[in-house]
């Protein structure tokens, strides 16, 4: 094989798996908005607010704005939530990511080259449970659906028991 056909081979396989990873991550149903975010961006603004108090950081405003974009979207963010928490990630997507790990230079150390390979669900599940916190007593509905996931013995039903 001459040099130009293995650079050209490369790039074609390197192009089929950039479409591969944006067809898996291809987004479904457009999430609840509130004042400019979506859904999971209140919850990620939560989720980060926590981070900086448990380390000592400058304590910072986006818990309570979270709490109250979570509120305001309301019920409406339970079918999300409920998605959410049932998502697995597949194995072949946490085998890969802990692969980067092998590769050279800055590329092993890339944690958005691990959350594009990883996907939402790693994340989502997280953002399920912050989002059921943030709701308290308006997250009653979704109280069926978790009790029918806590009976099924999956992972889902385990998280379902922290929600």
């Amino acid at each position: 094989m001459t040099r130009k056909t293995k650079i050209s081979l490369w790039l074609f396989l390197i192009g089929l798996a950039a479409v591969a990873l944006i067809a898996l991550n291809w987004p479904g149903k457009p999430e609840p908005v509130y004042n400019g975010k979506t859904l999971s961006e209140w919850c990620e603004l939560d989720h980060k607010a926590h981070w900086t108090l448990r380390h000592g950081l400058i304590e910072n405003q986006n818990e309570a704005a979270a709490k109250e974009a979570v509120n305001a979207i309301g019920t409406n963010a339970i079918p999300f939530f409920l998605k959410w928490i049932n998502e697995d990630e597949p194995a072949w997507r946490i085998k890969l990511a802990a692969a980067t790990d092998k590769l050279p230079g800055a590329f092993g150390k890339n944690q958005t080259l691990k959350a594009i390979i990883l996907g939402k669900g790693a994340f989502h599940v997280n953002f399920a449970l912050i989002g059921f916190k943030l709701l308290g007593t308006n997250a009653a509905p979704a109280v069926p659906a978790l009790n029918r996931m806590m009976a099924n013995n999956s992972p889902s039903g385990s998280r379902a028991t922290e929600a």
